[in-house]
């Protein structure tokens, strides 16, 4: 079996406030992240937002900087900086499962009550519900990764407002945010173990965070049949009420905006380079 590897394009350094303002930024203030170092919160702008994403996203290794969007302005209201998760929402909110399937099982370990009656569905009954083949229950093998992978993200259809986020890699964007969907339970730790698994497979990188809306690029979707199926169930699990209302889609086309295209069934989803999951 083929091994991803995404270290390589990693950044090596959180950025440190000066490191921060010796850049060429967009107009906006510098914020620091509770998980260490600073970030940039570009002023909101309609018209270069969506351009500067691409820029920043492909310098990410030499700044520690990851871009992330918005279609609806709410960063300043977020509270940049600090951690706001726990009660009521979750018990270790920033605790990070390694996978989907990891994370669903310690769900259902720590609360056996939910799942003790005669009409509770195991994990694979739910994923059943919305496959068309009989749940396999494994992770998905790894996509092989192009070496220089950042040169290989396409542009984005629309920003309203970037900020520019310290982390290592950008599957740990989550995190210096404090970003998760409460209305879910998937915590910043969560998303965060999630969006790795699937970076250091397949290629995936956030784009945009909203509470309603989140959207990615896959450099390297799967392309045989098995690893789409356990990809497609990944994403099922992780994303039960948005497959089962309808609120996944996804395009080839990076500069397509998904959030008003039809439903895309998990298994033509996972195949695809542009992902947008509704939540809300």
């Amino acid at each position: 079996m083929a091994v991803a590897q995404s270290q390589h394009w990693w950044s090596e350094h959180i950025p440190v406030l000066d490191d921060v303002e010796a850049l060429d930024l967009p107009p906006g203030r510098p914020f620091e992240a509770p998980t260490g170092g600073f970030g940039w919160l570009c002023d909101a702008d309609k018209e270069h937002s969506a351009g500067w994403w691409l820029t920043w996203a492909q310098c990410f290794t030499e700044t520690g900087l990851w871009p992330i969007g918005t279609f609806n302005p709410r960063w300043e209201e977020w509270g940049l900086g600090t951690q706001r998760w726990g009660e009521p929402w979750d018990h270790h909110p920033y605790r990070i499962p390694s996978d989907v399937l990891a994370n669903a099982q310690e769900f259902r370990d720590e609360n056996p009550d939910w799942f003790d009656g005669d009409d509770s569905d195991s994990i694979e009954d739910e994923a059943a519900d919305y496959v068309t083949w009989p749940p396999h229950l494994e992770l998905a093998a790894p996509s092989v990764l192009p070496d220089d992978l950042l040169s290989t993200l396409g542009p984005v259809p629309y920003s309203e407002q970037l900020v520019l986020v310290p982390c290592h890699r950008p599957a740990d964007a989550p995190l210096a945010l404090d970003f998760g969907i409460p209305n879910e339970g998937i915590t910043p730790g969560i998303m965060t173990g999630v969006l790795r698994s699937w970076e250091q497979r397949f290629g995936l990188v956030p784009v945009e965070f909203a509470v309603e809306w989140t959207g990615f690029q896959v450099v390297a979707p799967p392309t045989d049949r098995a690893a789409i199926e356990r990809l497609a169930e990944e994403v099922t699990i992780f994303a039960i009420d948005s497959v089962s209302q309808g609120g996944i889609h996804a395009s080839d086309d990076t500069t397509q905006h998904l959030f008003y295209t039809d439903f895309t069934s998990p298994d033509v989803f996972v195949t695809k380079r542009n992902w947008g999951i509704w939540w809300d």
